[in-house]
């Protein structure tokens, strides 16, 4: 008995992969093909009725039911068709608009907040200056820039310049003997905020480092704290600055002062020069080879390079290392929730 298909050649071998209706079974590479053929056509049917839908709920202009309409009742909502929705009633924006206001005003009180510390520690270390020895009696350390250099570039220049001049104020009311450095120190402190801060952001922002940390990251190296070192070099070619800055202002502001309102107490050209001049003798007495190097103090304005310069650039070198140290810590505080 011949069991050969009627329309097979008799000389072709039958398919073993045929399957019913005689369609051969698909491959496991036709199947995938054939399962992404179906997610297509389904994804367009899909998008199809999703912009037929779009386009509806539009042309409506989502408006809200009419209290007559709808009445309200227990859980629902006032909902109409008469009413376009507005931007006061959309409770979405609402939130998102309330949830602005509060971390502005966060951001606000924490900035605030920062600056009074800050005028507090710095009002707490001006009224602890002391006297260096070896030193004229008209030259007094204070550390009190550190907190307004920590200020000013934490919060922002402004803010430590108002720590300047509020410390110095209250200075004033709690000694009002030190009116002669008042407005030298107001001047000298503001420069070192600004200078400090235009020489620490532009580092920071550089694209040097930027490329530096870049290449770093690209060959799975940690990348490199670069505020750090930017406040410090700020705090320092600022202080630099400053310290020979106040070779002017005690020449044209500070000794002015001191002769005018206390030259009744024995303060005059002859007297100033004199400390100075006795302060170099107790030091060579001290360091005789002090004498090499400085033999003799002749003019005012001398001395104040020996003395005063020297003192500024230590003063200003210790706060900047303070200051870049606690960077970091308090930009997360003072930042955080930073309205953009």
């Amino acid at each position: 008995m011949n069991n050969r298909p009627p329309n097979r050649p008799p000389n072709r071998p039958p398919n073993r992969n045929s399957g019913k209706n005689g369609k051969r079974p698909m491959t496991p590479f036709e199947e995938k093909v054939e399962r992404d053929r179906r997610r297509r056509a389904e994804y367009m049917r899909w998008r199809v009725q999703e912009d037929k839908y779009r386009e509806k709920w539009e042309s409506s202009n989502a408006k809200y039911h009419s209290k007559s309409s709808a009445p309200k009742g227990r859980g629902q909502i006032d909902i109409s068709l008469d009413k376009p929705v507005t931007d006061d009633k959309n409770l979405y924006i609402n939130a998102e608009k309330d949830d602005k206001k509060a971390k502005k005003k966060s951001y606000i009180i924490r900035n605030i907040l920062f600056t009074l510390i800050g005028l507090v520690i710095s009002l707490f270390l001006n009224v602890l200056s002391i006297s260096v020895p070896y030193t004229p009696s008209v030259v007094r350390i204070d550390f009190s820039a550190f907190s307004e250099l920590w200020v000013g570039l934490a919060v922002h220049p402004i803010a430590g310049i108002v720590v300047v001049i509020l410390k110095n104020v209250l200075y004033y009311v709690i000694r009002p003997g030190g009116l002669a450095s008042i407005p030298g120190k107001v001047i000298l402190d503001s420069l070192l905020i600004i200078i400090a801060w235009f020489i620490a952001k532009g580092l920071i922002n550089s694209k040097y480092f930027a490329d530096k940390n870049e290449a770093r990251a690209y060959v799975g190296l940690p990348t490199r704290d670069t505020a750090t070192f930017s406040i410090f070099a700020g705090g320092f070619l600022s202080g630099i600055i400053v310290a020979f800055t106040s070779l002017l202002t005690m020449n044209y502001i500070q000794l002015p002062l001191l002769y005018k309102y206390f030259g009744n107490q024995g303060y005059n050209p002859d007297s100033v020069l004199k400390s100075y001049q006795d302060a170099l003798a107790a030091l060579h007495g001290k360091l005789e080879f002090t004498q090499t190097l400085i033999p003799s103090i002749d003019s005012i304005m001398q001395g104040a390079l020996v003395y005063n310069v020297p003192i500024c650039i230590l003063k200003y070198t210790v706060s900047s290392i303070f200051v870049a140290m606690l960077y970091n810590i308090t930009n997360q505080f003072v930042t955080r929730n930073k309205p953009e």
